[in-house]
């Protein structure tokens, strides 16, 4: 049997659609985060918060409390208060402070106006004329 049908050639494949082009490389978005650089903040505050701690316990003379402080991980508030708390204590246990002085007393009478006779002829020598 002879192939009566004439050959035909298939039609062409359509052509595919040309890949799509990459995107453009722009600026990261905003809420895109530099963790190099919030690395670099986050160990600034750390160390300033730190140096902030140990200077309060120098000032409050307790610089041996400054470990404890950082390493416990307390705030800078939690270290004030601590601090004055703990002063609270030292100076409860003082009793009451008072900057008054007794006078001192004289033992006897005689010591008591030579004091004054003393007293009198040093202002009077700078002020009133000698007689002669």
């Amino acid at each position: 049997m002879p192939n009566d049908t004439p050959l035909v050639t298939p039609p062409p494949a359509p052509a595919l659609p040309a890949p799509p082009a990459p995107p453009a490389v722009t600026a990261p978005p905003g809420n895109v985060v530099d963790l190099d650089a919030a690395r670099a903040q986050g160990a600034a505050q750390h160390a300033a918060e730190v140096r902030q701690i140990a200077e309060l316990c120098q000032l409050a003379g307790k610089p041996a409390l400054a470990v404890d402080f950082i390493s416990t991980g307390k705030s800078l508030a939690d270290v004030r208060k601590a601090l004055i708390d703990e002063k609270a204590k030292e100076d409860a246990k003082l009793g009451e402070v008072s900057n008054h002085q007794p006078a001192r007393q004289p033992s006897t009478p005689a010591a008591a106006m030579a004091g004054w006779d003393s007293a009198f002829q040093k202002v009077h020598a700078t002020t009133m004329p000698r007689r002669a």
